[in-house]
């Protein structure tokens, strides 16, 4: 019988684990939320505010309503970050008060609320409701503040009320295009002093053509990084709130000029001034996708090419990393050889048999990532004769056939030197210049790569 004693006390301890689990947990948790709900100071969701106005001391108010999306009105046209927005409306909606002053007053003055530092105004259906904000407290973490047409008086912690106090600066739009670089298909940097470079491409290709150099190959992933460069543009400040005055801020004219094509022959055009001081970081920008004249951060000056090299592939590997399967090498009397096996899994190979796996595949990658991001310097012209007996010497195949061989001369002991390298791509040959420091660390990569035993070939 104990077995019916044992489900007794099953039962039992199973009812009081159901009575403290409701009681204790779900009951406080409602308990909580409850007096969480009722010291919310709007009981609304952000969807259903329709319009908007700021009101701060000296600051001209801000407008804003919502039709299809938010727009400003006032006190200029203009669109809105969606991002400080956002934080703006959430702010509201969530506001709570940190502590109840008084439930009435008749003097609102010693609470900065009649004149207050911030005046929310917010309209839902038909009606506007008004938020004002006041002075700091003495322990100044907090704000005091009221609902107009309502007699208490509370506090709010300074993080809300500082989320709220936001001025047209603040709540407009700052990024200056609205394109994707996948849509451009012809870039065009024109410069004051006359270079203009201008790369191009078809619909549907990858592959960008210099105009008037259409025999130079570009790196597309160089011309990424400046279309890139240009749809990241944030105003750090806007200078006027329209395109006016273009001369007074060395606009017009410009020291440089982009002017982008897009897939739909839309054209998107940036004009940038010089530093707008001598010790300056800032030039003063137009864009055609925003109103209005604004100051940038002068890097964007050296994000864009000044010639037609600054776009050239200069890179010493000629292929992607993940399309190289085999690798060979010789420095000095040093020799090695691997192929590609499974994932990121490297063979020896000798006398064109595979052997065993390399205990360390990542140096072979460490090669590969090195190349990659290698670029040589300048071509050597007229082209010097290939080495007889050239101290470095590495290939890369792909599954089918030899892509890239670098061949080169024995750096200067101290690397300051650049290197020359005889550089084959697809059966044609150049010779180029290499920084002394990149071939450095290319030897030491490769020297790093175990060669085989005799026991490791079959």
């Amino acid at each position: 019988m104990k077995w019916r004693h044992s489900i007794v006390y099953l039962v039992v301890l199973l009812l009081a684990g159901g009575y403290f689990y409701y009681f204790e947990v779900l009951k406080k948790r409602e308990k909580e939320a409850a007096v969480q709900q009722a010291e919310k100071v709007f009981q609304l969701k952000s969807d259903a505010i329709q319009a908007m106005e700021i009101h701060a001391r000296n600051r001209p108010p801000v407008t804003l309503s919502k039709e299809a999306h938010w727009k400003i009105a006032e006190p200029i046209p203009a669109d809105v970050d969606d991002l400080v927005l956002e934080g703006v409306l959430e702010t509201l909606v969530g506001l709570t008060k940190e502590r109840t002053i008084a439930e009435t007053a008749e003097d609102l003055a010693p609470y900065g609320l009649l004149e207050p530092s911030v005046r929310v105004r917010f309209k839902t259906g038909d009606g506007w409701t008004d938020l004002l904000l006041g002075d700091r407290n003495p322990l100044q973490d907090a704000y005091y503040a009221r609902v107009e047409g309502r007699p208490q008086i509370f506090l709010v912690n300074e993080g809300s009320g500082d989320s709220l106090n936001k001025g047209l600066d603040d709540l407009r739009k700052k990024s200056l295009f609205a394109f994707k670089p996948e849509e451009v298909r012809k870039l065009e940097v024109s410069w004051r002093t006359g270079e203009t470079v201008t790369v191009e491409r078809p619909a549907g290709s990858q592959d960008w053509k210099i105009k008037g150099h259409e025999d130079v190959r570009v790196k597309a992933g160089k011309v990424r990084n400046v279309l890139e460069q240009i749809q990241w543009l944030r105003a750090d400040t806007f200078l006027e709130n329209e395109t006016v005055g273009l001369a007074s801020h060395g606009l017009q004219p410009p020291r440089v000029t982009v002017r982008l094509q897009l897939e739909n022959d839309q054209v998107v055009e940036l004009l940038l001034s010089d530093l707008q001081g001598k010790n300056s970081d800032r030039v003063a920008a137009a864009g055609s996708q925003m109103r209005g004249i604004v100051e940038l951060p002068s890097s964007i000056l050296q994000d864009l090419p000044a010639n037609f090299a600054a776009l050239e592939d200069r890179s010493l590997l000629g292929m992607r990393r993940d399309e190289v399967r085999q690798v060979e090498w010789s420095i000095g009397e040093r020799r090695g050889h691997v192929a590609a096996a499974e994932k990121d899994q490297w063979k020896f190979k000798s006398d064109g048999a595979e052997g065993e796996n390399l205990k360390e595949s990542w140096r072979v990658q460490a090669v590969l990532w090195e190349l990659n991001d290698s670029e040589y310097l300048e071509k050597v012209s007229p082209m010097p004769s290939l080495p007889e007996s050239p101290y470095g010497r590495a290939a890369f195949w792909d599954k089918d056939r030899r892509r890239t061989t670098l061949t080169w001369e024995k750096p200067d002991e101290a690397n300051t030197v650049p290197v020359r390298v005889w550089l084959e791509k697809d059966g044609a040959m150049m010779a180029v210049r290499v920084k002394a420091g990149r071939m450095a660390t290319l030897q030491r990569e490769l020297e790093a790569i175990p060669v085989a035993s005799a026991q490791s070939v079959p």
